[in-house]
């Protein structure tokens, strides 16, 4: 019977987190900071399933064949996944870094306010691309139902933050932390994250057939690519577009 790669992806992910977390622990970093880093991790759960995929390909001795425009898509299924736990991680990263930062300075209740737009600006740089990007790479990727896989990305992505913040974090210290409570969070944070995950879906849509051709070009020869790159040359000079 074939093992799920999927279910292999998230217990590789779960040793990892659990190791990163111990070392995170035993060299004093604080155990909320070290649980969002460490947490992270879920992120690679799509990079690991896809490479589980092709290694075991690759044990039966089957080479995994050019993908057709359509079988280069993913799932909408598969993409609110993948696109869910890569947001998440972004979100706990900047968490984590957040964190370190305000580890710093606790003690000091004063200098902590003056920290607070420095924990912010960590989340902007970090989290707001990382929500444009899951969206183009929706855009450039999903077979069906584009729109709606980024709203559920967007909802449960900020959603399974929010939880992972509250276990980690008391009412108040979020409220420090973030400057609203959890409820605040979830329903700010998914009308925001839907709006810049469809203009990054907006965006890949129209990069959908590059995205594919380069993909097509990757598998063949040198020579072949600088014969396609002619051709298409050579056919734009008869149809240049205005």
């Amino acid at each position: 019977m074939a093992i799920n790669t999927l279910v292999v992806a998230f217990v590789l992910a779960m040793a990892g987190i659990t190791v990163v977390f111990g070392v995170l622990s035993l060299v004093g970093v604080d155990k909320a900071v070290a649980g969002s880093i460490a947490t992270a991790i879920m992120g690679g759960v799509p990079y690991l399933r896809e490479s589980l995929d092709k290694y075991r390909l690759a044990r039966k001795g089957v080479s995994r064949s050019v993908l057709s425009f359509d079988g280069f898509a993913f799932s909408a299924s598969r993409m609110t996944l993948y696109g869910t736990l890569i947001l998440l991680a972004a979100m706990q990263i900047a968490s984590g870094i957040g964190g370190l930062i305000a580890a710093e300075i606790l003690p000091d209740t004063a200098e902590f306010q003056a920290a607070v737009p420095a924990i912010a600006a960590f989340t902007i740089v970090i989290v707001f691309p990382t929500v444009f990007l899951v969206g183009r790479w929706v855009g450039r990727r999903v077979a069906s139902h584009g729109i709606l896989v980024v709203f559920l990305i967007a909802v449960l992505a900020r959603t399974l933050a929010t939880i992972l913040d509250s276990f980690i974090l008391t009412r108040t210290t979020m409220k420090e932390l973030i400057g609203m409570g959890p409820i605040s969070q979830v329903m700010i944070g998914i009308p925001l994250f839907s709006a810049l995950g469809l203009l990054g879906y907006w965006r890949g849509r129209r990069q959908r057939l590059g995205t594919y051709l380069a993909y097509l070009l990757g598998s063949v020869s040198t020579e072949t690519r600088q014969s396609i790159v002619e051709l298409a040359f050579e056919e734009a000079k008869k149809n240049p577009s205005s």
